[in-house]
């Protein structure tokens, strides 16, 4: 009988192309592989499979962790959003994340790097070592190997203001999810306030590069919880696009520099052979973050951000060989991680998935309600559900969406001409979890 992985996915844009490239690489005879949105992580309960992926450990996995601990479900988390750059953010991980709550539950935690696992150990001494498993994160092992030093055509703006300028939720929301960081208020004001002053500076250094009336193409990308509208107002005229539901990757390859602040897109930059350049009109302890700093070239006017664009526009080549070490060392793991997760999951494949009562458990760890609610909703479909909740679909992944991923990939394609691609059930449309084997 084929053993059975399930992989939670919460952002398709930015995860689906590390997670598909993993399932590439495992080299695991008789997996079938179920890609389960977030929003519906509760299907989960119907599959039963062998081995987890969920995407982080936070409190709305608090008790389904437990469940799939008594139904002996060996589950790993793969954290798809890090950024754990500095101190301050390793201590704000460790709290959100609940890792020292959790650990007993899970099978092990794939760290990105070394020096992450060093910093969650020298903060929390008693947390078990074997648990913290460095492996990197195949989003970006994936990007290095898609590097490539064809001459591009467009700047790219990558602006990082979901705070104060969200697309799913309100300001207020976004301040009280910062609050259930432990974020004090005098923390949360200030970062408000040098996240708006940032965001003005920013536009007035599209404007300018606007206003230089060079044929060069403009392309601003909001971050991906980030409304677009007031960008939009602003530029609706001139060589600006402002665009985010095209995929990161191809964004990158299509510009020759990327202008940021504070933004973890620098990384993908390097790892795809772009320079980065880091625009500091001013200096901010709740903004800056040293490694992005590090790989990238600090600008502190318009006019030396102009200059070196003209530079960076002129050269054919722009491998950075330091910030990949650096990347390497305190970011990500680039290479040889995906084997460690293969041999992992090998030697857990001999667990048998429990006969426990789940009804039981679900009542006992006050999971019933929620686990109906899933269901429910892949009774109804998703015209219902996505009336009430449209930003959910808009998160999920359509077997359209997915094979336009694969489809743009020669090695892909490749390898899932032998495979079947479907959803979970037949009247199940670009909602629910997709079955590949």
């Amino acid at each position: 009988m084929n053993k059975k992985i399930c992989i939670v996915v919460d952002h398709p844009d930015r995860d689906l192309n590390g997670y598909i490239y993993l399932i590439t690489k495992l080299n695991l005879a008789e997996v079938t592989y179920y890609l389960v949105p977030y929003y519906n992580f509760r299907e989960i309960y119907i599959i039963k499979p062998d081995i987890l992926i969920l995407n982080h450990s936070r409190w709305i996995y608090s008790n389904f962790l437990k469940i799939l601990k008594k139904l002996n479900v060996s589950t790993f988390i793969l954290d798809t959003e890090g950024g754990m750059v500095n101190n301050s953010l390793i201590k704000e991980y460790i709290s959100f994340s609940q890792i020292s709550k959790n650990i007993r539950y899970i099978d092990g935690y794939f760290i990105w790097s070394e020096k992450i696992k060093k910093e969650i150990l020298k903060i929390k001494k008693n947390l078990n070592t074997k648990k913290l498993i460095v492996t990197g994160n195949p989003r970006f092992e994936y990007m290095r190997s898609k590097k490539n030093f064809k001459s591009s055509s467009t700047i790219l703006f990558n602006l990082n203001f979901a705070t104060i300028n969200p697309k799913f939720s309100t300001v207020k929301q976004e301040i009280n999810l910062l609050k259930k960081q432990g974020k004090s208020n005098t923390y949360l004001k200030n970062y408000v306030n040098h996240q708006i002053k940032m965001q003005e500076k920013f536009i007035a250094l599209i404007d300018y590069f606007q206003n230089k009336k060079n044929k060069t193409k403009i392309v601003v990308r909001p971050h991906p919880y980030e409304s677009k509208k007031i960008y939009e107002k602003i530029f609706k005229k001139g060589n600006v696009e402002i665009n985010h539901s095209r995929n990161l990757i191809d964004e990158i390859s299509k510009s020759f520099v990327v202008i940021q602040n504070n933004c973890a897109t620098a990384i993908d930059a390097v790892l795809l052979s772009r320079p980065s350049i880091f625009y500091q009109p001013f200096k901010s302890k709740y903004l800056d973050q040293k490694l992005i700093s590090k790989i990238s070239l600090i600008c502190n006017s318009r006019d030396k951000v102009f200059s070196n664009v003209i530079s960076y526009k002129n050269k054919k080549k722009n491998e950075n060989i330091n910030s990949l070490k650096m990347i390497n060392r305190e970011y990500s793991r680039l290479k040889g991680g995906l084997d460690i997760i293969e041999k992992t999951f090998k030697d857990h494949f001999n667990k048998e998935v429990s006969n426990v009562n789940l009804f039981k458990l679900l009542f006992k760890y006050q999971e019933f309600l929620y686990a109906v609610k899933s269901i429910t909703k892949v009774l109804i479909g998703r015209k219902i559900t996505n009336y009430f909740r449209s930003q959910f679909s808009k998160k999920s992944v359509s077997i359209e969406i997915l094979e336009n991923f694969i489809n743009k990939d020669p090695k892909f394609k490749k390898f899932f001409k032998k495979k079947r691609i479907s959803y979970l059930k037949k009247f199940q449309k670009n909602f629910y979890t997709i079955k590949i084997n």
